[in-house]
């Protein structure tokens, strides 16, 4: 049973009523990553083995992170929901310009009302998370629907450090929230830990371009990412990621949530080491249920957690509707889309223009790695039919913010 007492003092009663998840066209193998920052002697496979990324996304040169954007929403926004649309908010390392506001060039693509309101978010790994948590503050205020996009184009900002390029990639994944009805009582998130190591802010950074070293003629080759001391974020990265994992597990036990009932543990997608790292300081039901999806798509900053989100939803739609998932999908030659409907209610899309008959987004994973998948996935189907569902979103990353909140479902 769930503590309906704690429920009604912690949770924030807002519904997802959709998700969407786009990747841009271009591919990126690592001999494209070594080709792109002027390598020659070096070794085939040494990136996979560092970073856990076959393929990153990259979009092309006359898109931005406003058209990433943009392609997400429209493929969720409907015109009831641009209708009742009061605010648009979108989170981003990775801007159009540095003024105005990237959500600007959105609201203008989406052609909303003028009484829609836009802003960006920007905090690094957590600007996602920080965005939900200024949506629920504008539905707690009577607003009929926010729309929480992330959206990144790094490719155009990391210059030729093969360390930055091995890692980082392109995409968008968005939420049209809404607040819930009387009847949805016990549906909404609940925050369960803030930790901010902002005496460790200045070891990820870019450093020119700001007030406080404004660009020039001279500097401008040092405006790019830099990480100080990578070992250190990487030690502190993971501590911060378990901690926030074990505090969000904490809080769905005192919902009333024993560690059989239904859900995953959502990560922001950084590094695969470091994920396995975090995974094996975990109990063995908490790792189990924390999927690492990154192989084929990179860090995508921000945007990761979504977009790792969007995908497991699509595997247990496909479980639910085929009974498994480790084949190709029966699409037409002109169908990048997937859609599906949760049995919440909840529409899931996801956009990849690189999609056809022959390719989905499992193929860069081994056999092994799919069974592992299609098991984990085939099990929760199993726990959860009927069951209220608790997951656990959790993001670290530049500034040392970590986040981590529970969704209720």
């Amino acid at each position: 049973m769930l503590s309906y007492d704690k429920l009604t003092k912690l949770i924030y009663r807002v519904k997802i009523k959709s998700s969407s998840g786009f990747v841009p066209l271009n591919r990126i193998s690592e001999k494209d990553i070594y080709e792109i920052c002027n390598l020659s002697d070096v070794k085939l496979g040494e990136l996979l083995e560092q970073t856990g990324i076959m393929f990153r996304r990259y979009a092309n040169s006359n898109q931005s992170t406003s058209d990433l954007a943009t392609t997400c929403l429209q493929d969720i926004l409907t015109d009831e929901f641009k209708l009742k649309l009061s605010t648009l908010i979108l989170a981003t390392t990775s801007p159009d310009y540095p003024s105005p506001a990237t959500s600007n060039f959105v609201h203008r693509n989406l052609q909303l009302k003028s009484n829609t309101m836009c802003f960006d978010i920007a905090s690094s790994c957590t600007s996602f998370l920080s965005g939900l948590m200024s949506a629920f503050g504008f539905l707690n205020q009577e607003h009929d629907c926010v729309a929480v996009c992330a959206a990144e184009v790094k490719n155009k900002s990391l210059g030729s450090d093969v360390r930055m390029r091995s890692l980082f990639s392109d995409g968008a994944a968005a939420m049209i929230l809404k607040k819930c009805e009387p009847h949805e009582l016990e549906t909404g998130f609940v925050l369960s830990h803030v930790s901010m190591r902002s005496e460790l802010a200045h070891h990820i950074k870019i450093p020119i371009g700001g007030s406080r070293e404004p660009a020039d003629s001279n500097n401008l080759s040092n405006a790019r990412l830099q990480m100080v001391e990578p070992r250190m974020i990487f030690r502190e990265t993971v501590k911060e990621m378990v901690t926030a994992i074990e505090k969000c597990w904490d809080c769905r036990k005192e919902l009333g949530f024993d560690d059989e009932a239904p859900g995953m543990i959502f990560v922001h997608q950084a590094n695969a080491n470091i994920l396995a790292e975090v995974k094996q300081r975990l109990p063995k039901n908490l790792a189990d249920r924390v999927p690492v999806l990154m192989k084929d798509l990179g860090n995508t900053v921000c945007a990761s957690l979504p977009l790792l989100r969007v995908r497991w939803k699509v595997l247990e739609c496909l479980w639910k509707q085929r009974g498994g998932f480790c084949s190709p999908i029966n699409k037409s030659n002109d169908s990048k889309v997937m859609s599906f409907t949760c049995g919440d209610g909840e529409k899931i899309v996801w956009n990849d223009p690189f999609g056809s008959p022959e390719y989905w987004f499992l193929n860069e994973y081994s056999a092994s790695e799919q069974l592992t998948f299609h098991d984990c996935v085939e099990r929760f189907c199993q726990q959860s039919s009927g069951e209220k569902r608790a997951d656990c979103w959790v993001a670290a990353g530049g500034g040392f913010q970590t986040l981590g909140l529970l969704h209720i479902s």
